[in-house]
């Protein structure tokens, strides 16, 4: 008696997580984010990292911090999420592709949030007296506005 091996199931596997490092995915700000010209036409990752880091205001970390982006991607609802991924990827009802659009999108729609929802160290008195109130991460909702993901190659 021979046993005769079939890897095309495999080697299919294996192809389409070898497409996953070849693109990635990332959220956040991108070189057409800009403010207007009542601003300078600044870029919005600018101002982003500037409070993301404390680069002159206190840090608010919404995005490298563990109430931020950071911590919500590693939370473990995602980790569930990521797995159902791979799932549907391995049993064809899904691409590579498909689930990074998912996960864009989610994870757009949750750093907005975490934008809006943001209010520690709340601002200055002074700025809440030129801004009109005490919103640490909105002024004009530009920054907010501009969230969104690419799927680009790696």
């Amino acid at each position: 008696m021979s046993l005769k091996v079939d890897k095309k199931v495999w080697e299919a596997m294996k192809k389409k997580f070898r497409q996953a490092d070849s693109i990635q995915l990332s959220v956040g700000f991108f070189e057409e984010d800009r403010y207007g010209p009542e601003n300078e036409n600044l870029l919005v990752a600018y101002i982003a990292r500037v409070q993301d880091a404390g680069l002159g205001p206190p840090a608010r970390p919404f995005m490298s911090g563990a109430q931020g982006l950071t911590g919500v991607v590693r939370s473990t609802p995602y980790r569930k999420d990521y797995q159902e991924a791979a799932r549907r990827i391995i049993l064809n009802l899904s691409t590579v592709q498909q689930e990074y659009a998912k996960l864009g999108t989610f994870l757009v729609q949750d750093t907005k949030e975490i934008i809006e929802q943001w209010s520690s160290p709340p601002n200055a008195a002074l700025t809440v007296e030129l801004k009109g109130f005490n919103d640490p991460l909105i002024e004009t909702e530009t920054m907010k506005n501009s969230v969104k993901f690419k799927i680009e190659k790696g």
